[in-house]
């Protein structure tokens, strides 16, 4: 089984932790990154963080 995937909150930065693919994971804090950059909405950035992390879990899952 992988690690699951997971949210997590850095300051006032979220971003996730885990999952098999590092590569992956960091890419998406990557993003996560940009948005905060671009000032969007805290929540927003919330918003995205679980809902990418869902998606990466479900990929992960169905290689």
């Amino acid at each position: 089984m992988t690690d699951e995937l997971r949210t997590a909150r850095d300051g006032n930065q979220w971003r996730l932790e885990g999952g098999a693919s590092g590569e992956a994971v960091s890419l998406v804090n990557d993003y996560l990154s940009y948005l905060v950059d671009r000032n969007y909405s805290p929540r927003t950035v919330r918003a995205y963080t679980f809902a990418l992390g869902k998606v990466g879990g479900w990929l992960d899952r169905h290689r």
